[in-house]
């Protein structure tokens, strides 16, 4: 049965030294590749960013539709800036964990989120 996207959130579990706020998204893309399945046509297509960001791609990920057999890939091009706001400088040895959590709902019981 075909299922979307219903939402995607990100938890940080440990950021101990604040290295979260130096990760930047510099680009992504979303690749979409369903075969044709219970009457629905083959898909494949590419999503690229309007809105450069970890809530940009969340966004775009949202209301996905994935057919049986179909696939979702991600990818992100990120970067780690030297400096953030001010005078503070990225932590060196930092580390950062986190969760990326996709909650699917059946196809036709998607609602669109504003």
């Amino acid at each position: 049965m075909p299922a979307k996207i219903q939402n995607v959130t990100f938890d940080i579990n440990e950021d101990n030294d604040g290295l979260s706020n130096f990760i930047k998204v510099i680009d992504w893309k979303i690749y979409v590749d369903n075969p044709k399945s219970h009457g629905l046509p083959k898909e494949y297509r590419t999503i690229k960013p309007g809105d450069k960001s970890w809530d940009g791609l969340c966004q775009a990920l949202k209301g996905i539709q994935i057919h049986k057999d179909g696939k979702v890939w991600v990818k992100v091009n990120a970067g780690i800036e030297q400096n953030g706001c001010g005078d503070s400088i990225c932590p060196e040895n930092a580390t950062l964990k986190g969760i990326i959590k996709f909650d699917f709902v059946q196809w036709n019981r998607y609602e669109e989120q504003v």
